[in-house]
This record gives C-alpha cells, structure tokens and sequence, in this order.
C-alpha cells in the first residue's frame, strides 16, 4: 500500500509542473545570452581619442561590483530587463546621437 502511494506521489510530482506552466510573456522568449557586437579595447580608445560622444552602461548587478565598472556608467541591472524581467522598471532614455557601450 505504501508503495502504491508512493508511486502516485511521485508521479504528480513529475506531471504536475508540465500542467501548471503558464504560457512565456514576450520578454521570456528572449535568449539568455544575446550575441552582440562586440568591439576590443583599442577601439574603445580610438572612439574616445576622436571626442565621440559614449554612454558606458553596466548591464550587471545592482549595486556594481567595484573596479569592474567604468567611473560615471548608468548601471541598469541585468535582473531589471530581460529576459529577467520585461524592463518597465528602467526608466531610462539614450540621445541617438551617443555610442552605447555595455558590458
């Protein structure tokens, strides 16, 4: 008899999950780790050598994490956006005229 409840506990437990997923939103569906452009730290220079205009953002964690972010970056943090989250939190607005660095 023991077993038989068992197998019936474990069984739901299992099943269950498959049958209480709620359908993903569209920020869900994103990849986890988009591939971007990327460009080396010679041309990061080369932009600010010629005065261009750059906004560095820290797509990290909330509070930094020290040396690892550039002195004066917005720091939006990575739980904030997605596909953590669907990014109404980040009030944040970019001029189009600005190169945007994240890292």
């Amino acid at each position: 008899m023991k077993v038989k409840y068992l197998f019936i506990v474990l069984f739901l437990f299992f099943i269950f999950p498959y049958f209480s997923t709620a359908e993903e939103k569209w920020w869900q569906k994103w990849p986890k780790h988009p591939k971007g452009l990327r460009i080396s730290i010679e041309d990061v220079k080369y932009l600010i050598n010629k005065k261009e205009k750059i906004s560095f953002v820290y797509a990290g964690y909330a509070g930094g994490e020290g040396s690892e972010v550039v002195c004066g970056s917005l720091i939006i943090p990575y739980d904030k956006v997605p596909p953590n989250a669907d990014g109404h939190q980040v009030k944040v607005k970019f001029s189009p005229d600005r190169w945007l660095l994240c890292f």
